[in-house]
């Protein structure tokens, strides 16, 4: 189909060009000729001379030209006479082109210079007669002596141009049905784009629509002024026959030109130095409507010119890089602005002067324009079908999106349910756990307030239920932060041998309860020291043990061992089950799942890895833990000798004071921040164990405020000790200005390690 219009259009160009007037005699009254050349021109610029005086002027006129004229703009009136003796027609007709003639009078006279007869008086009244816009005007010529002088006085306030032709009256009437045919066909093709593309406005409130629409309904209006269309419904003096209007009219279809071309081609977005530059010539052209209201025609003409030239060149420009950067549209875009830019060149030389007149030249802008929008419109209309496939694409994209999302959500609220029966499971175990050891504190308390001697075995039985809360709030903490993030587990430096004297304590009371044997070994001994994240590996030990799903496990032997090539611990696990229930993985070795992923999870975050082997009855469980080192202790290993304890707690106070009483250091309590202020300024203590959580004044801001007044506070080292062990804990209490943490219960050798670290740096 666009193939088809577009050789319509190339047919209707080459229907509508004339060739120029042939300058010779004709004999076939048939054809239109041109009075060019023999014509002789003059232009009056002070409206000094009348007829009379044009004819006695010399005859010879070596600037007279050899085609039909285009003056442009010129002042004044403008003077044309000939002969007729140069014409082979017994009568005929003259005619002119009318749209934009101010006057227009012809005049015969003799060889000899006498008036013969004025033909014609045309002045603005005589506009409104004509049954036809665009129509020429046409003068009967009458039968005279052919060497007879006709006088032509014409004058404009637009540009002139000048196609003055003899013909008979028949073959002016084919001229102008076919001038006019051509010219109501493009008008109409304007206005039916016009009307489309603000119907396409109202429906998708997409603003280049809009644009391009008041573009074509600006060109529509100069047209109508530029071929005299506008003085068939106005009176010549009408301000819309002005050359102002015509000017005007013209510049506001070019801005609209540029604010289509921005939002077509998707400068705001993506090319802004190309954004800026049109919205230059935008301003530029908004100026020479200025210019024009001024009537500094010539100068806003020449202006118009050369904004005109920059802009196609620049929108031609920035459309093939638009279209090498796959913006395809911008195909039929580029090819619009190269018709429209022949066009617009072709007239703008007639409005010069510079090129002859004729059916193709004169109405070349009009033609060009016509084909501008054409090709625009399937410019719009791929454009329109690229959206259409980005949003269905889009919408597919999204789709699948949504799928997705849609499949995640329903995993995620799975998942979520998973979780919360593990955790409604987990809290009601960790609940009965807590309970157990907290009724044999209970019992050995009871006993002690009422009167009875309390054995060793109850108090050891007392000891190791304190021992197992705080291994199950040790467990609480840790499941709490893997569920907020990956904690980053503290390194220890532990005394080995207590270390490993309290871990086979609590094993094997728990082995007893269970009628289980076990025993441990170590090639730790041989060493003082063990460097590590030491406390998840007694909760990872407690909690394989202590969760062993077969009850009818008879015996557990731990083997501890650092392997110094590598910087690991190796644990070994001998298991042995004599029941006749084999087990095929290690999840089997609990009884509940989420015991089994949890010791799992905690491997993983220290680094580790665990296999375990069944060959019934064994069940042999290895387990690789890295960053560990172990060493000797120093000989210079010593204790502070005075440590302040801030606590407002009377059972810590004396948990405190009993551990490092056994320390051998002397210690002295300050109930809260203000009361250790005073203290310490009155007599400075090296090491202070701060607790976080105090009434009148915390540990924070007593830390803060003593690492403020240096002077007076000295800078002791201060130990956090806090109930709160969570790893933002812990980063707070650094923060502010403590150095280092312990959390509650305290242990003896976590305490005894800490003190003698720091007085060790001292």
């Amino acid at each position: 189909m666009k193939p088809i219009v577009l050789v319509c259009l190339c047919f209707l160009a080459s229907f509508a060009s004339a060739d120029v007037p042939n300058t010779k005699s004709v004999s076939d009254t048939t054809h239109i000729q041109s009075i060019w050349p023999g014509a002789f021109l003059f232009v009056d610029e002070q409206l000094r001379f009348t007829a009379q005086d044009i004819v006695k002027k010399s005859p010879f006129n070596p600037n007279s030209p050899k085609s039909p004229p285009n003056l442009g703009f010129v002042k004044g009136q403008v003077w044309v006479w000939f002969t007729l003796d140069q014409f082979m027609i017994e009568k005929g007709q003259l005619q002119v082109g009318f749209p934009h003639l101010n006057q227009f009078n012809v005049y015969l006279f003799s060889e000899t210079g006498e008036p013969l007869k004025a033909m014609l008086n045309l002045s603005g009244a005589a506009y409104k007669d004509q049954l036809i816009p665009n129509n020429r005007i046409t003068v009967d010529l009458p039968v005279v002596e052919k060497n007879a002088i006709v006088v032509l006085q014409i004058s404009s306030d637009h540009a002139l141009r000048l196609p003055i032709d003899i013909a008979t009256e028949q073959v002016f009437g084919q001229q102008k049905i076919a001038s006019l045919g051509l010219i109501f066909i493009l008008l109409g093709v304007l206005l039916a784009l016009c009307v489309y593309n603000f119907i396409l406005f109202i429906s998708t409130s997409r603003s280049y629509y809009l644009f391009y629409c008041l573009n074509l309904l600006f060109l529509q209006i100069f047209f109508l002024i530029d071929l005299g269309f506008s003085r068939y419904f106005f009176a010549q003096s009408h301000w819309l026959n002005s050359v102002h209007a015509w000017a005007i009219s013209v510049c506001c279809a070019f801005v609209f030109a540029m604010l289509f071309a921005k939002r077509f081609l998707r400068l705001e977005k993506e090319y802004p130095r190309w954004n800026k530059w049109f919205w230059l010539l935008i301003a530029a052209v908004i100026i020479d409507i200025g210019l024009v209201l001024s009537g500094l025609n010539e100068v806003a003409t020449l202006f118009y010119l050369l904004l005109s030239a920059l802009y196609q060149v620049s929108v031609i420009v920035v459309a093939v890089q638009v279209l090498m950067n796959g913006y395809k549209p911008a195909r039929f875009f580029l090819l619009a602005w190269i018709f429209l830019a022949i066009g617009g060149f072709v007239y703008q030389l007639t409005i010069m002067g510079q090129v002859p007149i004729n059916l193709f030249t004169e109405h070349a802008f009009l033609i060009g324009t016509v084909i501008e929008s054409l090709l625009l419109s399937w410019a719009l209309a791929e454009l329109i079908n690229k959206l259409q496939d980005d949003q269905i694409a889009s919408e597919r994209h999204y789709q699948n999106i949504l799928n997705k999302t849609g499949n995640r959500l329903s995993a995620a609220l799975k998942a979520a349910d998973k979780h919360k029966k593990v955790r409604d499971v987990f809290l009601k175990n960790i609940s009965h756990d807590l309970k157990t050891p907290l009724h044999s504190i209970q019992h050995v308390l009871d006993l002690s307030l009422q009167g009875y001697q309390v054995n060793s075995e109850l108090m050891h039985d007392a000891n190791h239920s304190t021992r197992l809360i705080s291994r199950h709030i040790d467990k609480l903490l840790l499941n709490t932060e893997m569920g907020a993030s990956e904690p980053d587990f503290k390194l220890e430096q532990v005394d080995i041998k207590p270390m490993l004297k309290s871990w086979h304590q609590d094993l094997l009371n728990e082995c007893k309860v269970r009628n289980c044997e076990f025993s441990i070994n170590s090639n730790l001994v041989d060493w003082d020291v063990l460097s590590g994240p030491v406390r998840p590996v007694y909760l990872l030990l407690t909690e394989i043990i202590f969760n062993a799903a077969n009850s009818s496990i008879n015996s557990i032997v731990l083997n501890l061992d650092f392997q110094h090539e590598n910087g690991q611990l190796h644990i070994h696990l001998d298991m042995f089950d004599p029941s006749n229930l084999p087990l095929v993985a290690a999840s089997d070795l609990f009884q509940i799942e989420q015991d089994a992923v949890f010791v799992d999870e905690v491997i993983t975050l220290l680094g580790g890895r665990w296999d375990v082997e069944f060959e019934h009855p064994a069940i042999l469980a290895d387990i690789h833990l890295p960053f560990f080192a172990v060493s000797k202790k120093q000989s210079h290993d010593r204790l502070p000798k005075r440590v302040l304890v801030v606590e407002d707690n009377e059972i810590n106070q004396k948990v405190m004071v009993s551990m490092l009483t056994r320390m051998g250091i002397e210690c002295d309590i300050a109930v809260n921040g203000e009361d250790a202020l005073i203290q310490q300024a009155k007599n400075p203590f090296e090491i202070i164990l701060m607790d976080c959580q105090m009434p009148i004044m915390d540990g924070f801001d007593t830390t803060v405020a003593i690492r403020a007044n240096a002077k007076r506070y000295k800078t002791p080292v201060i130990i956090a000790v806090s109930a709160n062990s969570m790893e933002l804990d812990k980063t707070h209490c650094l923060a502010v200005g403590m150095n280092d943490f312990i959390a509650k219960p305290v242990r003896m050798e976590d305490l005894r390690n800490a003190l003698q670290g720091w007085k060790n740096i001292q």
